[in-house]
């Protein structure tokens, strides 16, 4: 192994330098049975430590990195270069395990550096199975694989595959055409309305950006979106969004309209990349455009990994007067934590917590209800996104929701459609988003704070029962004593009783409701039908059925009845 040189190359070898040894490293070294690998190797977001911390502290870091690099390289052999200020290769012959145990090797000390989260190492690698290969194409594709696991900190091991080129000629060629893009103001953005659930009006709008290419028209988000976020190129298209959206606001004020705020999004790079707070004070006074009327949007998970970073950004965009919502509340580290923390001014969460399995969609449930809950004890309003259904309101306003956006109301739209949308004033509301302390009353908060009795509930909730569905058999799991008052003592044998003392039809549409009641969980199904009690009396009830859960074939069902022949004597 040849010594290495040079400072300012934390004693390893510099790029070119490195080139020319690798080559006599594979030439001279005896082939393996397992051949060679180079790996490629990266601290991730460096750039921001070196602005945290200091370049000098930054030097420091990556001298100790290589020094780690340098210590494993003694043992095992091998080529080691550094290729600026936080890339490095190394040649080394291939073994069994070998990259698992080089990671655990650099992640002890990793570890052991304070202020370390956010700079994990990471590794690229190309197994060599032509040694006659250039050694700087074999960098390349090694350096390619790191690509795949850039902000993937559960993941921090990539092998290259040669999919890995078309990917990459792809991506290039998209870059390529987004840059032509932006040059001829091909972006531009739609704008998606968010509204008031109990009356359908509008309060404002988010601007998502959209491409519209001279030659394919509509360019899909999901295409060109991640490619951006990739690049970095996020940094130069939110830009063009927001002036946009600024100038828009103008032109629509000079018009004589009345403006709504319209909500940009800023990313994680934005607020590292650039002055975010300069940069919009600076549209808003090019444009003459009152602050408020720009609302930010920044993710949760986005403010949480950097809290202590970007909170002074954050601060003096919200004490220049910029509304700022939280984006996807939830997806964070420490959601409830960060509600006592964060003066946000409106939380956005996102229906697709709702999807999934029955127990993924139940957890949702109970992690949206603690958001409604809390925000609503900080005077926080809360817009719940992706809202699609009838049944999804109906349960929303049901929990105290107010605010929503999605196709249930908009799709994103083109600017001249929300123009017309918004033209005459009827449908919106100009009063902005409130949350009053307390709207309506939670049965759950209710029984909370009540010293309420077995009693007391069983009267407030009149008969309630839980039942089995298996095949064509309907069983009753528990009811309460009002139910048994109702039904008599054959209600705890099975709803078998309860199918001889109904006509088939009769039992036939009971299983119908629960049939219904399944396919609308949130707002369950109901119905009316006659059960004959032992004295042959038949008593009218009125039978609301709600689906909880699937098991094993088992399907429950929560129902309340209501006697209707009481009705009429009240």
């Amino acid at each position: 192994m040849s010594e290495y040189t040079g400072d300012a190359n934390f004693g390893c070898f510099d790029e070119n330098t490195f080139y020319r040894e690798a080559r006599k490293y594979l030439d001279n070294t005896p082939g393996t049975k397992q051949g060679f690998a180079l790996y490629a190797m990266e601290i991730e977001n460096f750039r921001i430590y070196n602005l945290w911390h200091g370049r000098e502290a930054g030097h420091a870091y990556v001298a100790g990195y290589a020094g780690r690099l340098k210590s494993y390289a003694e043992k095992e052999g091998g080529v080691i270069g550094c290729f600026g200020d936080s890339h490095f290769a190394y040649l080394v012959p291939e073994k069994e395990d070998r990259v698992n145990e080089l990671q655990a090797y650099l992640n002890e000390w990793h570890k052991s550096k304070e202020e370390s989260a956010g700079f994990h190492p990471m590794i690229g690698i190309y197994h060599i199975d032509d040694v006659s290969l250039d050694v700087e194409t074999m960098y390349d594709r090694a350096a390619l694989a790191l690509d795949g696991v850039r902000g993937n900190y559960a993941m921090r091991i990539m092998h290259y595959n040669p999919d890995m080129d078309k990917e990459l000629d792809e991506e290039i060629v998209m870059l390529s055409d987004i840059r032509r893009g932006l040059k001829e103001h091909e972006f531009t953005f739609y704008l998606q309305p968010k509204c008031d659930m109990r009356t359908g009006e509008i309060l404002g709008a988010e601007a998502l950006v959209r491409w519209i290419h001279k030659e394919q028209g509509l360019v899909p988000p999901g295409k060109f979106i991640p490619i951006l976020e990739k690049s970095g190129f996020t940094v130069i298209v939110d830009q063009v969004v927001w002036e946009d959206v600024i100038a828009w606001q103008r032109k629509w004020i000079d018009a004589g309209k009345k403006p709504l705020p319209v909500s940009v999004n800023i990313s994680k790079t934005d607020l590292f990349a650039i002055n975010v707070p300069d940069v919009l004070i600076g549209l808003c006074a090019k444009y003459n455009v009152p602050h408020h009327l720009v609302e930010l949007e920044i993710t949760e998970s986005a403010y949480a990994e950097h809290f202590e970073e970007m909170k002074d950004v954050i601060g003096e965009l919200k004490q220049a007067g910029f509304p700022m919502l939280m984006d996807d509340f939830g997806t964070g580290y420490s959601s409830l934590n960060m509600l006592k923390r964060i003066d946000f001014d409106i939380l956005k969460f996102d229906m697709k917590f709702l999807r999934g399995s029955e127990e993924d969609r139940q957890r949702g449930i109970e992690i949206l209800e603690s958001v409604v809950n809390m925000a609503r004890l900080l005077i926080v309003p809360v817009i719940i996104e992706g809202v699609e259904t009838q049944d999804q309101v109906e349960y929303l306003t049901g929990m105290g929701c107010r605010y929503a956006q999605g196709y249930f109301y908009y799709k994103p739209m083109p600017i001249a459609d929300f123009e017309e949308l918004i033209a005459d004033g009827s449908n919106v509301n100009y009063d902005g988003y409130v949350s009053k302390r307390v709207e309506q009353i939670h049965m759950r908060e209710f029984l909370e704070d009540m010293p309420a009795t077995e009693m007391m509930i069983n009267n407030m909730m009149g008969p309630v029962g839980f039942y089995d569905l298996y095949e064509d058999h309907i069983e009753i799991i528990r009811v309460n004593e009002p139910y048994y008052k109702l039904f008599g003592e054959g209600a705890s044998q099975s709803l078998t009783v309860i199918r001889e003392h109904t006509t088939p039809e009769d039992y036939e549409y009971i299983k119908e409701l629960m049939a219904k009641a399944e396919d609308a969980p949130m707002k369950g199904a109901v119905g009316t039908f006659h059960y004959r009690k032992g004295d042959g009396k038949a008593l009218p009830v009125l039978f609301r059925v709600f689906f909880l859960h699937e098991k094993n074939g088992h399907k429950r069902f929560y129902g309340s009845v209501t006697d209707l022949s009481m009705l009429g004597k009240m």
